[in-house]
């Protein structure tokens, strides 16, 4: 059984917290507003694959910290699982800037574009413009701040780190040396 306690602290906590509920809200925002324009000129596709993938992705994650899933070590058969979420919400933040830095120029390129068009068309793609921007700001942000927590620099020790809202914390792994085979090693 899975216990699980839920962290409300953790969408308030600056800079991890907040950086990942602005992704997930931003994204949605995003579609929310793209959906409810009147007309879709080219590009507007990506854009909105952009905005899903980082949601749901986003979204999954931000749940896994908010009920303290990014603490926990599970049992699989004899053998306990640690799930890095630090170091995939890193490679997410990577994929989401790229995302959103050419969603960005789409929407940019719209909204002078669609000046020919009536005047809730161009409001349409400027608000768009405006959540790519935060958006990809903020993915571009939270890849910083998680490369300088890494321990030495290294990529690969993401996986010791714990993303706790307001800070890092790391985790050092323990020597199994209990006669219990059930305590988890970390």
């Amino acid at each position: 059984m899975l216990n699980m306690e839920m962290d409300a602290s953790f969408p308030k906590g600056w800079p991890y917290g907040s950086l990942m509920t602005i992704q997930w809200a931003g994204s949605l925002a995003l579609i929310i507003t793209l959906y409810v324009g009147s007309y879709w000129l080219g590009g507007t596709g990506f854009v909105i694959f952009s905005g899903w993938t980082s949601f749901f992705s986003i979204l999954f994650i931000w749940l896994a910290h908010l009920f303290g899933l990014q603490r926990k070590t599970y049992q699989v058969g004899h053998g306990f699982v640690f799930i890095p979420f630090s170091l995939i919400a890193f490679f997410y933040s990577i994929i989401g800037i790229l995302l959103f830095a050419i969603s960005f120029l789409i929407c940019f390129v719209s909204t002078f574009y669609s000046f020919r068009y009536a005047i809730s068309v161009t409001f349409t793609y400027l608000i768009s413009t405006i959540f790519c921007i935060m958006v990809g700001g903020s993915f571009a942000y939270f890849a910083i701040l998680l490369y300088r927590a890494c321990p030495n620099g290294n990529l690969r020790n993401l996986t010791q780190v714990i993303i706790e809202g307001d800070r890092t914390a790391a985790m050092t792994p323990n020597i199994n040396d209990s006669t219990n085979p059930n305590r988890p090693p970390i």
